[in-house]
């Protein structure tokens, strides 16, 4: 069989295996600049967030063919050798998956990039470290499930809500809201909506992160790999604040230098978000930043993988900040002052204390300042983002 044909056959069923799911809403967006004529178009994401599936989508409504680097027949040829293939055979679109997994992928992107100006190419990969090309490239960051998009994919119809900053509007959506729980435990990913075990393959996608794209894309070793596995479980079995990496680095036996380089990392892999003090000059640099989940499932697929609970405080701040986020907000933290409310948000000029909590949470930290106390029944609503 022709080499053309052994990528079509693999192209075809990939995209059969995905025509029942429901597409993520990034599928229009990254319909439209392909429409645009965007030439390169590069999707980074948290391992298991949905780039495959959206590629297969993508590709099968706009007449692309797909073909992933993990494959034995691309890894053997070359991404540019595969490409050369497609493209002789009168494809303009390629769909290009785990395209860092191939060690000399730049040079061949770049190659048929600038060989074949009428091509257009949407690469994916989960070390967004090295993904980039420059200024060729569109990035987009596909980010895990709105409680809005979760909802969707399991076919949920949901109400649009933009009354999450009060309690009294929000309350009357609430009867129309369901699966909020699986929501917070497990549902930042798709795997949640087509797979059993979801906890189970958030975590193992966790440890794949750390181990394979740390020792295989970065200088770590065993040693520091060790330690930032070490850092991922006291994150996750701590409350919001209570550790700082002068703690961390103090406790792991490590230097602070050496801490923040592994938290780093761990940001740019999207399993730890980094929210730094409303502040400026030396006292930004003073206060150290808070260290939460990216999403709750991820808190709750560690502590599962332990056998504990994790905090529900922890899991609502985690999931407050990640919507507000998503909503288009700048957060901040308020560490460094004494009875001061959790977060700052900032939007153009709108500016609001936030304090996350349980139903009965009282404004005594927002200390007769403008600000929100945002308790389970908003957070639910602030979730459909």
């Amino acid at each position: 069989m022709p080499l053309i044909d052994k990528i079509e056959e693999i192209s075809a069923r990939m995209v059969s295996n995905v025509s029942k799911l429901r597409p993520r809403f990034m599928y229009e967006e990254i319909k439209h600049l392909i429409s645009r004529n965007e030439r390169l178009i590069i999707i980074k994401g948290f391992r298991g967030v949905g780039k495959t599936t959206l590629m297969l989508h993508l590709a099968g409504a706009l007449n692309g063919i797909y073909f992933s680097v993990e494959h034995p027949l691309i890894s053997n040829k070359g991404i540019y050798s595969i490409a050369r293939e497609c493209i002789d055979a009168g494809y303009n679109l390629l769909f290009i998956d785990e395209v860092h997994k191939f060690p000399e992928w730049k040079e061949h992107v770049k190659s048929i990039y600038e060989e074949f100006p009428d091509v257009q190419i949407v690469a994916s990969g989960s070390a967004a470290l090295l993904l980039s090309l420059g200024r060729r490239e569109k990035p987009i960051n596909l980010d895990f499930l709105t409680y809005r998009e979760f909802l969707y994919l399991k076919g949920i119809k949901v109400p649009k809500a933009n009354e999450w900053k009060e309690k009294r509007k929000a309350l009357k959506y609430i009867p129309k809201l369901k699966n909020f729980e699986q929501y917070i435990t497990y549902g930042g990913l798709p795997v949640s909506i087509s797979q059993p075990d979801p906890l189970e393959k958030i975590f193992l996608a966790i440890k794949k992160s750390m181990v394979e794209d740390s020792l295989a894309f970065t200088s770590l070793t065993l040693k520091d790999v060790k330690a930032m596995e070490h850092i991922l479980y006291a994150v996750a079995t701590s409350k919001p604040g209570e550790l700082s990496i002068h703690s961390l680095s103090r406790n792991l036996g490590i230097t602070k230098y050496a801490a923040y380089n592994l938290i780093d990392l761990l940001e740019k892999m999207g399993i730890l978000r980094l929210i730094r003090p409303y502040a400026r000059g030396f006292k930004m640099v003073r206060v150290s930043p808070k260290l939460l989940f990216s999403h709750p499932s991820l808190r709750t697929s560690v502590c599962n993988a332990l056998g504990i609970e994790p905090d529900i405080g922890a899991l609502r701040e985690e999931l407050a900040v990640f919507s507000l986020l998503q909503r288009g907000y700048k957060v901040f933290t308020s560490r460094g002052e004494r009875k001061n409310p959790d977060y700052i948000i900032e939007k153009g000029k709108e500016r609001i204390l936030i304090e996350v909590g349980g139903e009965g949470k009282g404004k005594a930290q927002l200390e007769g300042k403008k600000g929100i106390v945002i308790t389970p029944t908003q957070l639910k609503v602030l979730a459909l983002a």
